[in-house]
């Protein structure tokens, strides 16, 4: 499965696979483009795949929550004052990732995709 294939397969099933609701795919913010947003309970989920290992997903997201933040789009689907979950879905995670997410203060969560779902 193709990268594309892979994230249509992750926004048609977001509530099968995580128990949220889409809110916007591919949206920008301050130049750079967040995967896919979802809420559940008004809480914001901000999601991003990877088709290889990326050693600096931890850094993007940390920026794209940084931008959403300073914007705060979709404020009537989106509680801001609500911790924001931040979710990197690839087919293997770097060390270095660990280590970011370990001394960062931002709730991420790793999902390992495999070749059939990538």
């Amino acid at each position: 499965m193709t990268n594309m294939h892979a994230y249509e397969f992750v926004w048609e099933n977001l509530e099968q696979l995580f128990n949220l609701k889409p809110v916007a795919r591919q949206h920008p913010a301050k130049g750079e483009f967040c995967d896919i947003l979802a809420v559940y309970n008004k809480q914001l989920s901000i999601l991003e795949l990877k088709n290889t290992e990326d050693r600096y997903v931890v850094q993007q997201l940390t920026r794209y929550y940084d931008n959403l933040f300073d914007l705060k789009p979709f404020a009537e689907q989106i509680d801001y004052s609500l911790p924001v979950k931040l979710i990197a879905l690839a087919p293997t995670f770097h060390r270095h990732n660990y280590i970011d997410r370990k001394y960062s203060r931002l709730d991420i969560d790793f999902v390992q995709i495999t070749g059939r779902c990538m």
